[in-house]
């Protein structure tokens, strides 16, 4: 079955997943984009300030609307992620269940009452809500996977032919790195995330800030983009090189870079300040904006997979339907 680019798939692909992929992808898109700028006006704005609170509001209820939309496409039964999990990765499914069964059915209510309860519970709460999500996606990192391939001379190799002239070696050569980092990102992502991110919600809780407890927590963030690095954001640039769905691949690069990049840095920016300072609104940017293009990404690139399936698909179907309705012509000649 077809599959699109920028990712070699081996699970799904129907019309009813494509259409699923395709409406609500945008749909996850919008709720994403303003949930990302409500994120950034609050950021910007003061902790105690009227318009801190109203944005905060509404960015939980269009964070939550996002989560439930684009959790609803990867718990179908045909998909890719839960539904291959099922039957492949049976202990990263059971938190992708978790995951789903929140993402869905809880913080859609739950994110916007808890966030009229103030900061503290606002952010203990996503802390913890969000833990079977993390844990679900560094997982799969290093699960399931026979032979594992642990950093070698190879990796030097590899590296260099990212900057060689054929498409197909680029290709080979940044599938070839994700899976030798990938086993080392998902169980050191995997550990730090399921440790301390649940001693960073005890602390928000209490009214405690420790930055060595906030740097250890987002470690999990920056490898699990490490390896998305090279996993979606450089095969999407490598197909825009090589001419394959030009437009839809140079903006999957260019949200992925983004995304990447500022989730890596991110355990750095953790020792700013989070107060009301310039560096402290500099820090809530930061994080709101590290959010905002991770979700974006992930949300472009479900829409662009259900449409690049459907254009590609109708094409086949209309292909082979007009060869039905010659077919009886011919015979009769």
């Amino acid at each position: 079955m077809n599959r699109v680019s920028p990712v070699s798939f081996v699970w799904g692909g129907n019309k009813n997943w494509a259409n699923a992929n395709k409406t609500t992808g945008a749909f996850s898109i919008a709720s994403g984009l303003i949930g990302t700028t409500c994120g950034c006006i609050k950021a910007c704005t003061d902790e105690t300030s009227f318009l801190n609170k109203f944005f905060g509001f509404i960015q939980s209820i269009a964070y939550g609307f996002r989560n439930y939309f684009q959790y609803s496409l990867y718990s179908r039964k045909e998909d890719d992620d839960l539904g291959e999990d099922i039957h492949k990765r049976p202990f990263a499914a059971k938190f992708g269940e978790v995951a789903c069964f929140i993402e869905k059915n809880v913080n859609p209510f739950a994110l916007p009452i808890i966030n009229l309860l103030g900061k503290r519970a606002s952010e203990s709460y996503n802390s913890i809500s969000h833990l079977a999500n993390a844990l679900w996606w560094r997982g799969r990192l290093f699960l399931n996977r026979s032979n594992w391939e642990f950093p070698n001379k190879n990796l030097i190799y590899f590296l260099k032919d990212l900057f060689d002239s054929d498409i197909e070696e680029k290709d080979l050569a940044a599938k070839e790195i994700e899976k030798i980092i990938a086993p080392i990102c998902g169980i050191t992502g995997f550990f730090t995330t399921s440790v301390f991110n649940i001693i960073k919600a005890s602390f928000k809780l209490v009214n405690r800030e420790n930055k060595i407890i906030n740097f250890l927590a987002s470690v999990g963030t920056m490898t699990q983009h490490i390896d998305y690095l090279f996993r979606f954001s450089l095969t999407a640039l490598i197909n825009y090189q090589g001419g394959k769905s030009q437009s839809n691949n140079k903006l999957l690069a260019s949200l992925g870079f983004t995304a990447n990049t500022l989730n890596i840095a991110l355990p750095l920016v953790e020792f700013f300040p989070s107060d009301n300072t310039f560096l402290g609104k500099f820090h809530r940017l930061y994080q709101e904006l590290a959010t905002g293009f991770t979700a974006a990404f992930f949300s472009t690139r479900r829409h662009f997979m259900g449409k690049e399936w459907l254009e590609k698909n109708v094409e086949s179907v209309e292909e082979v339907v007009g060869k039905i309705v010659k077919a009886p012509e011919a015979v009769l000649v």
